[in-house]
């Protein structure tokens, strides 16, 4: 049936119009739920005259509604239909028309569809006509598809009306070409979104969407995604997803609209796991930097430990700035140090700037230790321990003193500061507040411990610039005889130690620096490394070696420190052992210290159902056969991870290895370098046998007992 209304301004009778199937038009405009809406301004009629028109609409039925292709937008739940005439921004409707089978004007046509004639007059004139469709008879339930049309009308000429019609999505689903793209090369895949009406059924073009859909990217925290757009606004549009190759552990792309209650979205992530290999090497005078420790940032680059050497050059000491694609600059000690990096300018380190101004002018200072770098990651200044032997410290009032200091460097400034300690320190963090936390060994006054009777102590260098050095026994942890390493909670409010004497695994709170908890060990007793998780879980890796097969150990949950809570598992790789371990990505690493071995992973912990993974490291063969059979592969000294990568530092062969984030536990390694080894494809699982060889001190920078 069709009913009309009278124009408040030029109607002086019925308008008609008429939907013809297979006609062509311009995409319509936005229209909220009750078809009322204005986007256009229309022409006022040169005169009142009535003229007639018509519209011819052909709705699909639901068995073939996915496949049909219109010039506008009709879904097949279609049943009524309301005519607006938009003037002055404000929508009046003059008519309303039912769209089923039964209905006047309309009948059941060749393939099932249904098709209706509507016939008013109308103004003389040009005209704005806003078009609604709905699921229900009278003009009522929920909108289907909208439109505004354009039309002039003549007095005395029947006019068909030419439209398209877009449809109203109720809820969206956006599927990718391919979930997963590999690390370490840029790519793209097509991003496709779905819509459905409120009735359920696929809104399908060339028409467009009533209301242009957004896409939004969540979880990308390091940037490597990009939308070719933002806004699709009509089914079928081409949008690509753009990947950089970086580090990118899961994203999501969610689709959203206006009136839209059910979105579901799309995750992509990264797979495979991307490694690259670089070295400090001076080209001009022949000078290799060693890294030994090393602590990666959040803003993807990382503070390296170096010493460096050559030909006729040896042993200075320097702390570099390094990007995944290399090193940055290189800070070295001041003028008056005996072992200072020649002058700016005569070192050839592609991409490198040579920094003079850390006051490593302490006699025979050198680095120290396993994690004896740290970088804050609020104010980026860098962290580093130094031990040296001198004739004019404080702490020993002209005498002859062994001892360390804790350096400050500022890397904007290019400048550093060194607070001599009472011991050698090693082993440093920053927790979220700004503290820094170390361990230290204690150091010497003609023979006399600076420590007093303690040989080992906690030390804190405090946001406010407070150093507070705390022996052992006053912290209640006289038990243990030699600490492996210690790590804080990243609130910085529990410290975690392993012992490397049989004791166990200590837990401390450091506002208190006193009751500590020991968990006991029974297969890990030598404790050479530990890290801890957000949660505080505590993961270790032991240099005890039953059958040459080494072991880690874990307590998952820092509020359930207890001996019952211990695990200790060996590792799957035979001779795999660690002197230092990171958290991040959900997952404990370690850096392989054997010859040819690699970083180790260990996920699920704070589950209790561990998943052990391994990435090979390759061998280098530009050194092969130099040191005889015990270096015929990388061993990494220090490991860190932040900012979406791992990041090892080979002393073996001066490499620093990059993993990015997203690696899974299994797979391949895309492995490339920017020297010697070129490029391969190694197995994170190689669990072969290897034959042991075991360097001559086995605890170097510091680790001895």
């Amino acid at each position: 049936m069709l009913r009309t209304r009278r124009s408040p301004f030029t109607l002086a009778a019925a308008v008609a119009l008429t939907f013809a199937l297979g006609a062509c038009g311009g995409g319509g405009s936005s229209l909220p739920a009750s078809g009322i809406g204005s986007v256009t301004q229309p022409t006022t009629p040169t005169q009142n005259d009535n003229a007639p028109a018509k519209m011819v609409i052909s709705i699909p039925p639901k068995s073939a509604a996915s496949s049909m292709r219109n010039p506008k937008y009709i879904s097949a739940s279609t049943k009524s239909m309301t005519i607006g005439i938009l003037s002055n921004g404000k929508t009046t409707q003059v008519a309303e028309a039912d769209l089923t089978p039964t209905s006047p004007s309309c009948a059941v046509v060749s393939g099932g569809a249904t098709q209706c004639t509507v016939n008013f007059l109308g103004a003389a004139g040009s005209n704005t006509f806003v078009l609604t469709m709905y699921d229900a008879i009278g003009g009522k339930g929920n909108v289907l598809s909208t439109g505004n049309v354009n039309a002039t009308l003549t007095a005395g000429t029947n006019t068909t009306i030419a439209v398209d019609l877009d449809g109203v999505p109720a809820s969206l689903s956006l599927v990718l070409g391919v979930a997963s793209l590999p690390v370490g090369a840029a790519s793209t895949t097509s991003v496709t979104v779905q819509a459905n009406d409120a009735d359920g059924n696929l809104i399908i073009g060339p028409g467009g969407f009533a209301s242009p859909i957004t896409l939004a990217i969540t979880g990308d925290t390091y940037k490597t995604l990009a939308l070719s757009s933002t806004t699709v606004s009509s089914p079928g549009q081409l949008v690509t997803l753009g990947y950089d190759g970086g580090s990118n552990v899961g994203s999501t792309i969610t689709p959203s609209a206006s009136g839209v209650t059910s979105a579901t979205a799309a995750t992509f992530g990264a797979s495979g796991a991307s490694l690259t290999l670089f070295e400090y090497f001076d080209t001009v005078n022949n000078i290799y930097g060693q890294p030994s420790a090393i602590a990666a940032s959040s803003n993807g680059t990382a503070a390296i430990m170096l010493e460096l050497e050559g030909p006729s050059y040896c042993c200075s000491d320097a702390i570099a700035i390094a990007s995944p694609s290399g090193y940055q600059k290189v800070f070295a000690g001041d003028t008056t140090d005996p072992y200072n990096l020649p002058a700016a300018g005569s070192v050839t380190v592609p991409g490198a700037t040579i920094v003079h101004g850390m006051a490593q002018n302490l006699e025979s200072e050198e680095f120290e230790a396993y994690g004896g770098v740290a970088v804050n990651p609020t104010s980026g200044l860098i962290y580093y321990a130094t031990v040296f032997s001198t004739t004019s410290a404080p702490n020993c009032s002209g005498q002859n003193e062994y001892s360390g200091t804790l350096g400050v460097l500022n890397p904007t400034a290019g400048t550093a500061t060194e607070k001599i300690l009472k011991g050698i320190p090693g082993s440093i963090h920053v927790d979220t507040t700004g503290n820094v936390w170390f361990l230290e060994y204690s150091g010497q006054c003609n023979g006399t411990n600076l420590l007093g009777s303690d040989e080992f102590a906690i030390g804190e260098l405090s946001s406010s610039g407070t150093l507070t050095e705390t022996p052992f026994s006053v912290a209640g942890l006289s038990a243990i005889n030699y600490p492996g390493d210690m790590s804080i909670s990243p609130d910085g409010s529990q410290m975690y130690i392993g012992a490397d004497d049989s004791t166990g695994v200590y837990k401390i709170a450091t506002a208190s620096m006193s009751a500590a908890v020991n968990a006991a060990v029974t297969n890990t007793p030598d404790i050479m490394t530990i890290a801890s998780g957000p949660d505080g879980t505590t993961a270790w890796f032991s240099d005890d070696e039953p059958a040459e097969n080494y072991f880690y150990g874990y307590i998952p949950g820092s509020k359930a420190f207890s001996t019952t809570n211990v695990s200790e598992t060996p590792f799957p790789i035979n001779t795999f052992y660690s002197y230092d371990m990171a958290y991040a990505d959900g997952s404990f690493w370690m850096a392989g210290a054997e010859n040819g071995t690699g970083i180790g992973r260990l996920s699920g912990l704070a589950s209790g159902t561990p998943v052990s993974g391994y990435y090979a490291m390759p061998n280098p063969s530009a050194n092969a056969g130099c040191c005889g059979s015990n270096y015929t592969g990388q061993q990494l000294e220090g490991i860190s991870a932040a900012g979406g990568y791992v990041w090892a530092a080979d002393d073996n062969y001066a490499n620093i290895d990059i993993l990015q984030y997203g690696a899974p536990n299994n797979g391949t390694v895309t492995y490339t370098s920017t020297r010697r080894i070129g490029t391969q494809t190694v197995a994170p699982f190689a669990f072969k046998a290897m034959q042991k060889h075991r360097a001559v001190n086995p605890h170097p920078h510091g680790r001895t007992h």
